[in-house]
């Protein structure tokens, strides 16, 4: 899927790139001719980069992560009503990290829906950074 990120008024993407170019002590902008175009270029696609990277940021702020999910809720039942070390005693490092990381996630949300939003994370949980594997 690809984001579609809105592309800045000209104007602005303009000032973006003469300002980075200015204070990267770089001539493409106060300089005249068709050999300081590609140059020229090259700070208006950091400009497009800049805005693009501030509307990730921007959205990342104003969305916060899903963590009442299906695949969550599933792990966490396997963590409440499973032999969770038995268990994940037979995945790979990669494997258990990602469980766990949904078990958190989870607890996350109940934290939050039981009015405990600072509740400390699951004891034993990553058992296998404790053991030192």
């Amino acid at each position: 899927m690809t984001e579609t990120v809105p592309q800045p008024a000209e104007g602005l993407r303009q000032h973006l790139a003469e300002a980075m170019a200015k204070e990267a002590g770089s001539l493409a902008f106060r300089k005249q001719g068709t050999e300081w175009e590609h140059l020229r270029s090259v700070w208006l696609a950091h400009a497009d980069a800049a805005v693009n990277a501030l509307h990730r940021w921007e959205q990342q702020q104003a969305e916060p992560p899903l963590l009442d999910t299906a695949e969550n809720s599933a792990w966490h039942s396997v963590w409440l009503h499973g032999k969770w070390t038995w268990l994940t005693k037979c995945m790979t490092t990669e494997e258990r990290e990602y469980a766990a990381q949904c078990v958190d996630q989870y607890d996350r949300y109940l934290a939050v829906v039981d009015g405990e939003p600072n509740r400390p994370g699951l004891d034993g949980l990553r058992w296998w950074r404790e053991a030192g594997r």
